[in-house]
């Protein structure tokens, strides 16, 4: 780019716009991970409200497996009561 007063090539614009588009960029991937975020944190939630019908339904209990990345549910059976 010119400048009009100089002629010359005005070089810190490049930089600059540089700068303003890794700002925007960090910006918007912040903004991304904050709703995957909030995303897997409305999951979570709905995922234990559907276990606590499930339990209060059926008379079982459900738990989340921590070795799981996912977390898959685990059923227990109350004491006494024989599955086969």
């Amino acid at each position: 780019m010119f400048t009009k007063s100089t002629g010359q090539i005005y070089r810190r614009t490049q930089t600059v716009n540089k700068r303003i588009r890794k700002k925007r960029e960090q910006r918007q991937t912040a903004q991304a991970v904050r709703q995957l975020t909030d995303c897997y944190r409305q999951w979570e939630q709905e995922r234990e409200e559907k276990y606590r019908r499930l339990e209060a339904k059926y008379g079982i209990a459900l738990e989340t497996d921590p070795q799981h990345p996912f977390g898959l549910p685990l059923v227990r059976f109350p004491a006494g009561e024989v599955t086969a």
